[in-house]
Order: structure tokens, then sequence, then C-alpha cells
């Protein structure tokens, strides 16, 4: 299975960081839409990397799927 990439609001910054083990329903941070609602991890696996949107104020957090 492919990696994905998940988006997060950078103002509260993410539960998370490279290399660690995700599992579904983790809270990763806020989500993108300014509601201020919470972001879980859609699935189970390993976070390879997290970079930073500057122009969209978002942590990409780059998932390989178990």
């Amino acid at each position: 299975m492919s990696e994905i990439e998940l988006r997060v609001n950078a103002t509260q910054g993410t539960g998370v960081r490279a290399g660690q083990t995700v599992r579904k329903n983790q809270i990763l941070g806020q989500k993108t839409d300014g509601s201020g609602q919470l972001y879980f991890c859609p699935i189970d696996g390993r976070v390879l990397k997290i970079d930073f949107d500057g122009e969209n104020h978002e942590f990409i957090i780059t998932i390989l799927p178990d």
C-alpha cells in the first residue's frame, strides 16, 4: 500500500513525530478548515515525515500504512 498525506492546521501543532507508530482514530492535530475540530488518523501506520506548508500554514503528515 502506498503512503498517504494528511494535512493539519499548524497553529496548534501536531501530536505525532516522524518515525512514530500511529493508530486509527489517534489525534493528529486540528482540521485545516478553521473549525478547531480535531483531525483523527484514518489508518494504522508509521509516520514517515512531517513537512510544513508555510503558504497554507499546515503540517503535511506522510504516513505509510501497516
